[in-house]
């Protein structure tokens, strides 16, 4: 696979002396080096230099090695994921994976380099992909050539999570003979970007349950289990526990899932009772489930949406939570890759996400694909909100601090080609098809669905040219190109992975959160909501003896797909809070950034 600007990450420069050791001297590779200017962009995190580390305090990070046969895997991934490929659906099995990544070489030498500077690898993955490591600071120093500090992170308007310490370098070596087998050194340079739920924005009804709150209900929300049933076609088809789901949350401070709400919804919606299966990391606390309106807090809102409505549309599949982020990471992407390459005893089919951030440093692009793409090979489907503040993605809250209005901002890991992004449309309920439309604040919803390219990643495991060449012939209002290099802006650009791949309804969920109604809108709600139904037909397959969909791209982007509905108006220049010259229909002008929706695939609603 082909990650753009990966090769500027990696500077290649030769220092020689070794940092505390001047008689010896050592050829090193510099890997890494944090930007020295940031994004002129509050990320909600507020940053303190407390001066250099304790030489003998005790620091974590995370070795990602370099994996083997890479092209192996895209290749059979093609091969099994492609209709009318002889070999469509032969999923390899776990161990099977493991044997063509397994890199025992850069094992063996990485873990001599450990070992010689006292180095302690506190877990890993089976087939060693990664190492957690935990090391004193000077010996931290010593093997990366680089000096340590101290931060304290406090994640602004939130009153519920304390500041956290963290230490990190400007930049990191390593050693000549050692740089081929490592891909990077995680949790060493970068701060963490203000990786956060894609938080459903929501209407509260604290009306009490029974009657009335069936009314408050029907009078305020149409999206309802029953709802989804009729419009997408599932009807009373159930799944079974011969398939297996994942929602993916993530520690934002505080943020959980509810089991009460869950039985509450499920109860109150006549559904089967199905019970959090089990999860991955940190457990559910509900006594994390409150709700403030004075603070604007809402610990559970995103994680109950998921929950609830992909048991809602995979009814009798067993559900699993995954919290990332544990508390000695502030960033989520260690936990996420270690989840990922990890032997799952309840392997799921299928994976949700509903978070967004900006596009990560390439090395990070480049485990997530190759962790993902390892899963599609397994057979399993991963999904992700494409976003709610339109083209601007997660920058759109801070565009008002330096006086712009819409901008290009892709939200990642939507971006990522072994992901099924998905956006929001509202609308088309009731099969009123007609009327639906992409779910946008100009139309009156919370939200805008987000879409557009990636700037960092081309596509290999498909193919979208056809598809993107057309929705430039076909849409009436061509999106205007926009780009400001002081603000590290820049256009969009076809030739980049354009998402999202589908989009289902995003508008006016009923969702029980600490036990008050709330109405909400999101692709946060879009992406379980396929996700369970995915699953439902996997269920059938399985039952059959087929396999699972598995990785659905090379499908939904193929000409053979006929299975969904062209959603053809619309717009994503607005974000959750504005919207920007241009989604009238106007001359859009130099704040304009946006795309309108159009026959076939456009990057406001995906394919047709």
């Amino acid at each position: 696979m082909r990650v753009a600007a990966f090769l500027l990450l990696t500077v290649l420069s030769v220092v020689l002396g070794k940092l505390g050791e001047p008689v010896e001297k050592q050829q090193w590779l510099v890997k890494e080096k944090r930007p020295s200017t940031t994004r002129p962009f509050n990320t909600g995190i507020e940053v303190s230099h407390l001066g250099r580390a304790a030489s003998t305090a005790e620091m974590t990070f995370t070795i990602a090695l370099v994996q083997k046969n890479m092209d192996v895997i895209e290749k059979t991934l093609k091969e099994v994921s492609t209709p009318g490929s002889a070999k469509y659906g032969q999923h390899l099995t776990f161990d099977q994976v493991g044997e063509l990544v397994r890199n025992d070489e850069a094992t063996a030498a990485v873990q001599d380099w450990l070992r010689e500077h006292k180095a302690e690898v506190v877990s890993s993955t089976p087939h060693g992909e990664y190492l957690v490591v935990r090391a004193r600071v000077s010996s931290v120093e010593t093997m990366l050539n680089t000096q340590m500090h101290e931060y304290k992170l406090t994640k602004k308007s939130s009153s519920k999570e304390s500041d956290k310490r963290i230490f990190r370098a400007d930049s990191y070596s390593l050693p000549i003979h050692l740089a081929p087998h490592v891909l990077a050194v995680r949790d060493v340079t970068h701060f963490p970007e203000d990786v956060n739920g894609i938080v459903p924005k929501r209407r509260v009804f604290p009306t009490p349950l029974g009657t009335g709150g069936n009314l408050a209900i029907n009078t305020y929300s149409k999206t309802t289990p029953a709802g989804l049933e009729g419009t997408y076609g599932i009807g009373a088809q159930k799944g079974s526990n011969n398939v297996k789901q994942v929602v993916g949350g993530l520690n934002t401070g505080g943020d959980n899932v509810g089991p009460t709400d869950l039985q509450t919804f499920e109860n109150v919606f006549t559904m089967p009772v199905d019970q959090i299966a089990g999860w991955y990391g940190k457990p559910p606390n509900e006594n994390n489930c409150t709700y403030s309106i004075s603070i604007g807090q809402d610990w559970c809102a995103e994680n109950n949406l998921d929950m609830q409505y992909m048991t809602s549309t995979g009814k009798n599949i067993p559900t699993y939570y995954y919290y990332s982020g544990n508390e000695t990471q502030v960033g989520p992407y260690s936990d996420i890759f270690m989840f990922m390459a990890n032997q799952i005893t309840n392997k799921p089919d299928v994976i949700s996400f509903s978070y967004g951030a900006f596009e990560p440093v390439s090395s990070d692009f480049v485990s997530f694909d190759t962790e993902a793409a390892k899963l599609g090979l397994q057979g399993v489907t991963i999904f992700a909100s494409s976003g709610d503040n339109g083209v601007s993605g997660n920058v759109a809250p801070f565009l008002s601090q330096v006086s712009l209005c819409g901008v290009y901002f892709p939200s990642f890991a939507a971006t990522s080609q072994y992901v099924v992004a998905v956006g929001a449309t509202m609308g088309g309920l009731d099969f009123d098809f007609n009327n639906e439309i992409a779910c946008s604040n100009d139309q009156g919803a919370l939200i805008t669905s987000g879409g557009g390219f990636s700037t960092v990643e081309t596509v290999t495991a498909y193919d979208q040219t056809a598809g993107v060449s057309a929705y430039f012939d076909n849409v009436f209002i061509k999106p205007v190109a926009f780009s400001d290099a002081s603000f590290g802006i820049s256009s969009y650009d076809p030739a980049y992975r354009g998402f999202p791949d589908l989009a289902f309804n995003g508008h006016n969920y009923a969702v029980f959160d600490a036990g008050i109604l709330i109405v909400a809108d999101g692709t946060s709600a879009s992406s379980p909501g396929l996700t369970g139904m995915v699953n439902t037909i996997n269920s059938a397959l399985v039952a059959a003896g087929k396999s699972s969909v598995g990785y659905l791209n090379p499908t939904i982007w193929s000409s053979a797909c006929h299975w969904t509905r062209d959603v053809t108006w619309g717009s994503n220049f607005c974000s959750e809070q504005q919207c920007c010259a241009g989604s009238d229909g106007s001359s859009a002008g130099s704040q304009g950034a946006g795309f309108w929706a159009a026959r076939g695939w456009d990057p406001v609603t995906g394919k047709r």
